[in-house]
């Protein structure tokens, strides 16, 4: 067994012990510890058997066994990348939601507005929640990408 097989069994058994203990604190989510632990173990099993590893490739059509392992860790990559970025989205449009409806909910008017000039309140739209129907109306129309996401926003606004 040459030092790169050493290292990289070490290597994999600190990963291994790592994420059982992360499993047994209840830290982690089960599906994703075992497909983790399968990672791993399956790297272990690499380092000590490579000719397997090619034997393998060979059955899928690669030549060598690194190269099958690089092709994975590719896709692998590329599908944790995807998984991020959607997560990333999901999270920016929740943000984009709280945001607006905490902007919307603590609103004020001003108080100097009719002396501004102004007559009333009403012959602008504005209710008593603070913020315009007209203009909400057409705020929710556009500015929202889901219309689900719209509906439910404005009709909590609307509640109160």
């Amino acid at each position: 067994m040459n030092p790169f097989q050493l290292i990289g069994i070490a290597l994999f058994a600190c990963l291994i012990v790592t994420q059982v203990s992360r499993m047994i604190r209840r830290r982690s989510i089960p599906r994703s510890s075992l497909a983790w632990l399968s990672v791993w173990t399956a790297g272990i099993v690499s380092l000590f058997a490579p000719d397997e590893m090619t034997r393998i490739a060979r059955a899928l059509g690669v030549n060598r066994g690194a190269d099958l392992l690089l092709y994975v860790s590719v896709l692998c990559g590329l599908l944790i990348a995807f998984v991020i970025y959607t997560r990333m989205r999901q999270t920016d449009r929740q943000i984009t939601l709280i945001v607006r409806q905490l902007a919307l909910s603590t609103a004020e008017i001003p108080v100097d507005f009719a002396s501004a000039g102004g007559e009333s309140f009403e012959e602008f739209g504005i209710d008593g929640a603070g913020y315009v129907e007209e203009a909400g109306d057409a705020f929710f129309g556009s500015t929202f990408g889901d219309e689900a996401s719209s509906q439910v926003l404005k009709a909590d606004l609307d509640e109160r």
